[in-house]
């Protein structure tokens, strides 16, 4: 055992060998021992019981998803349902807000003193027409999330990925958040308000199957929460 401390504390880390304190160096072959399942007890360290001291195997994390282009997205964070309310719907509010306010005619907001809040700040940075220019940018690029493989939906199911229909709905989705970014460029707010209603039907579409209760198509087996 006194070998295998010294060794540990002579070799180890790889980068700085020599560094480790004494206790480091012991609690380090303890921890092994331990990991390895090393046998409890005394046992003599002969060469059949050091070759059962072996360093835990490193725990594997979930492996990233290959795109088409050969490139690759991280694994999922967040379930179907927290992706939705992270980005779908804050920014689809933003553009049905359009219906009641025109954005190039919205006076600029005073910052109360005090308290200071970070949201209402970052409102006065963003005002008007740039808010409807990221909330349409932000529905444009969100298919590589919506189609991403391994996310689940807030019920445990997998997100139908490879069918043929959510698909059509992700590229409904993203058709209507070019249109939106295109329009808003031009910051004409009569050319603008069809877009709330072509937003609408590209998110109905897709919820009356896979997310709202009742009828025949929400209540079957793909319905995805």
């Amino acid at each position: 055992m006194t070998n295998l401390v010294d060794k540990i504390q002579k070799t180890m880390p790889f980068t700085s060998p020599g560094s480790l304190s004494r206790p480091q160096s012991i609690d380090l072959a303890a921890y092994i021992l331990r990991s390895g399942k090393f046998p409890a007890g005394q046992t003599e360290l002969n060469e059949a019981a050091l070759a059962q001291i072996a360093f835990p195997a490193a725990q594997s994390s979930a492996a990233p998803t290959v795109t088409s282009s050969g490139g690759s997205l991280p694994p999922p964070e967040g379930n179907l349902a927290e992706l939705m309310r992270a980005i779908a719907f804050p920014n689809a509010n933003i553009i049905f807000n359009t219906q009641l306010k025109d954005p190039g005619a919205q006076a600029k907001k005073e910052l109360a003193k005090s308290p200071f809040d970070y949201v209402e700040w970052g409102a006065t940075v963003y005002p008007g027409w740039l808010a409807i220019d990221q909330a349409a940018v932000a529905l444009s690029e969100s298919a590589p999330l919506l189609l991403t493989p391994g996310r689940k939906c807030q019920n445990g199911r997998p997100v139908p990925v490879d069918r043929a229909d959510w698909k059509q709905y992700v590229a409904a989705l993203v058709e209507v958040g070019k249109l939106a970014h295109q329009l808003s460029q031009k910051r004409d707010y009569d050319a603008f308000l069809d877009i709330s209603e072509k937003l609408n039907d590209a998110c109905a579409n897709c919820h009356k199957v896979y997310r709202d209760k009742g009828g025949a198509e929400g209540s079957g087996a793909t319905r995805c929460q």
